[in-house]
C-alpha cells in the first residue's frame, strides 16, 4: 500500500486521472473520394480534412499526413471542391456518351 491510502481509494483516484487523460476523437471526416486518392510524391493515401479560414468559411481539403500514423510526405494539399467538380463531370459526361444512342 502507498502511503497512507487503502486500496479503494487508490483504485478510485487512478480510474478518474485515467478517465480525464483519455481524449475524445471524432470520427474521420468522410467527403466524395475519401480513400480513393493518392499523394502524387510519395504515393500515401490522402486522408480528408475541414480547415476553417474563418469562423464562418469551411475549407475542405484533401491531405497527406505524415507522422507514424500515417506515413505520408505531409507535403501535399488539395482543395476538394474543385477535384470534386473536374471528376464528377468527367463521369457524369462518360455516363451521358455511354446513354446517348450512336449515329
Amino acid at each position: 500500500m502507498a502511503g497512507d491510502h487503502h486500496p479503494a481509494e487508490r483504485d478510485r483516484i487512478l480510474a478518474r486521472m485515467t478517465a480525464r487523460s483519455v481524449t475524445k476523437t471524432r470520427a474521420p471526416r468522410t467527403y466524395l473520394l475519401s480513400g480513393m486518392l493518392r499523394c502524387g510524391r510519395c504515393g500515401n493515401r490522402l486522408f480528408s480534412q475541414a480547415r476553417h479560414n474563418n469562423p464562418t468559411n469551411r475549407v475542405r481539403r484533401y491531405v497527406c499526413l505524415k507522422g507514424p500514423d500515417h506515413g505520408g510526405c505531409g507535403r501535399l494539399t488539395v482543395v476538394a471542391q474543385p477535384v470534386e467538380e473536374l471528376l464528377t463531370d468527367a463521369v457524369l459526361t462518360r455516363l451521358d456518351s455511354r446513354s446517348s444512342p450512336t449515329p
